[in-house]
């Protein structure tokens, strides 16, 4: 009988599982919780939606490590500039915010690095 979390090639799956889902008063974000390093999880308690500022949240997928750093420094930044304005940012400063931050890392790592990708969607 073939597990019940078996993907197509018969193996266990352990990719990240994210969902988001708009409706009129709103968004839903969903997410897995487990950890791998190849076949073997980690840590089955991982949240892996985070809070940047009150009104935008982050799905993160790839290198759990990557992906917490970024997540920091967008906060910082986002709570910069709650500070300078006094009002919470609208989602597209965030996304612009987490955009630079990204794109910046990117060029920063090596080339071993390179071919591990992190994704984040906002």
């Amino acid at each position: 009988m073939e597990s019940a979390n078996a993907g197509a090639s018969g193996g266990p799956h352990t990719g990240t599982t994210i969902v988001a889902v708009a409706y009129d008063g709103g968004v839903v974000l969903g997410a897995d919780s487990r950890v791998s390093t190849g076949t073997y999880v980690s840590n089955r308690a991982s949240n892996k939606i985070t809070s940047l500022c009150d009104n935008v949240y982050l799905c993160r997928s790839g290198s759990a490590a990557d992906t917490e750093a970024i997540s920091d420094y967008v906060r910082f930044y986002t709570s910069q500039h709650i500070s300078e304005t006094q009002q919470e940012p609208i989602v597209k400063s965030v996304a612009s915010i987490l955009y630079q931050v990204s794109v910046s890392r990117k060029r920063m790592r090596s080339e071993e690095e390179k071919g591990k990708e992190t994704i984040i969607w906002i």
